[in-house]
C-alpha cells in the first residue's frame, strides 16, 4: 500500500490552505458535475479507493450516470464528455 499525507502531522497552515482552496472552488460558479468529475478522477489518479467510492457516489447525486462515471478512465478516447469536460480533465 503506498503512503498517504497524514493530515494531522503536515501543519494547521497546510490544512487551512486547502481548506481555503476547497471553498474557492465551491464557490467558482463551475457546475457541481464538472467538480465532482475532476475531484473524482483525481481519485483515481492517486489510487485512493475510498476518495473514488465518495466522489462517485457525490457525483451520483448531482446527476451524473453510472455510464459517464465508469468510462472516466478513458475519457480522452471517449465522446460522453463535452469539450468543456475534457478541457477540466486534462
Amino acid at each position: 500500500m503506498k503512503n498517504r499525507i497524514n493530515y494531522s502531522k503536515i501543519g494547521l497552515k497546510a490544512i487551512k490552505g486547502l481548506q481555503e482552496l476547497e471553498n474557492y472552488v465551491e464557490n467558482s460558479g463551475m457546475e457541481k458535475s464538472l467538480i465532482e468529475f475532476i475531484r473524482l478522477r483525481t481519485s483515481q489518479i492517486n489510487g485512493c479507493e475510498y476518495c473514488m467510492g465518495l466522489h462517485s457516489d457525490d457525483a451520483m447525486q448531482s446527476g451524473e450516470s453510472r455510464e459517464r462515471l465508469d468510462n472516466l478512465k478513458s475519457w480522452r478516447e471517449s465522446d460522453i464528455y463535452s469539450d468543456r469536460e475534457k478541457a477540466a480533465l486534462a
